[in-house]
């Protein structure tokens, strides 16, 4: 996601920040999920994924 304009990502933390804005929501499967969006992420391979 490193490579979306106006995304960044911490490497060492795996936070997300959108516009300079850390209140990103993750989505699967258009749902909500209760895990942290860097939790999460580290659990899904980029290749499953297939919107952002």
């Amino acid at each position: 996601m490193n490579n979306l304009p106006s995304v960044s990502v911490d490497s060492q933390s795996g936070a997300i920040s959108l516009r300079g804005n850390a209140n990103v929501r993750v989505m699967v499967d258009g749902k909500l999920s209760n895990i942290p969006a860097a939790q999460l992420l580290k659990q899904i391979p980029s290749t499953s994924i297939k919107t952002y």
